[in-house]
């Protein structure tokens, strides 16, 4: 360190640094105060040490990626990166895990079908301000959600809807689905059976009057009911 000099005890010293200044040395990320005491006989004392440490650099942060749900982004720092945080839209979603230079975060997005998405990280916790003392942003990325759509249920009926114990009861549904997805079946036939076939035969044997409903779902959360006319069972 230069600029020291001689100093009361107990006064404060006021230390600056940066290129040309008290502590130059940027390149170690330190300073180093050395600081010793002389009596009026001119004994010195033993010397003391004390070494802050200083970051100039803020950490470099990649540029979003998004697959199968989860953000993440290459980050280094000349020290450490310390934290880092997901942003949709200008809006924080989270804190990231951090592991050999890469952040992650599981985050699923619903509600718009397109976004902006980008990383902010620092390298540490500066308490005596309560704030953070290097912050970097990376890349903004713009993502695209495919919106999933229910599936339709134009009808579903019953045929006959009086019948016996013996009468084979048919029944049908007209389904579509404007994604294209794979669809569940399930008929709920009111006597505490079911089938998960499309149009499915079933007879009732007891007598009374039923509700069937078929429920249809798509595999991604969304799915879709209707109920038919009641079916009406009589003892003959």
């Amino acid at each position: 360190m230069s600029g020291g000099g001689q100093r009361k005890c107990n006064s404060n010293l006021t230390i600056t640094v940066g290129e040309n200044k008290n502590c130059p040395s940027q390149g170690v990320n330190a300073c180093t105060l050395y600081a010793y005491a002389v009596d009026n006989s001119g004994i010195q004392g033993e010397m003391a040490t004390v070494t802050y440490h200083i970051d100039w650099e803020s950490p470099k942060v990649g540029k979003v990626s998004k697959q199968d749900g989860i953000f993440r982004a290459e980050v280094s720092d000349n020290i450490k990166v310390g934290y880092c945080w997901l942003y949709l839209n200008n809006k924080n979603v989270g804190s990231m895990k951090i592991e050999n230079s890469l952040t992650v975060l599981e985050y699923l997005v619903s509600d718009k079908e397109s976004y902006a998405a980008f990383i902010r990280c620092a390298d540490q916790y500066d308490s005596g301000r309560a704030g953070y003392l290097n912050l970097a942003f990376g890349e903004s990325a713009e993502f695209m959600i495919p919106v999933n759509h229910p599936p339709q249920i134009s009808f579903c009926r019953v045929s006959p809807t009086q019948g016996g114990i013996q009468t084979d009861f048919q029944f049908s549904a007209a389904v579509s689905d404007s994604d294209g997805d794979s669809l569940s079946y399930n008929w709920d036939f009111g006597d505490g059976k079911s089938s998960d076939e499309e149009n499915p035969i079933h007879q009732y044997f007891s007598p009374g009057t039923y509700t069937p409903k078929i429920t249809v779902s798509d595999g991604k959360g969304e799915e879709v009911s209707c109920s038919t006319a009641w079916a009406v069972v009589s003892k003959e």
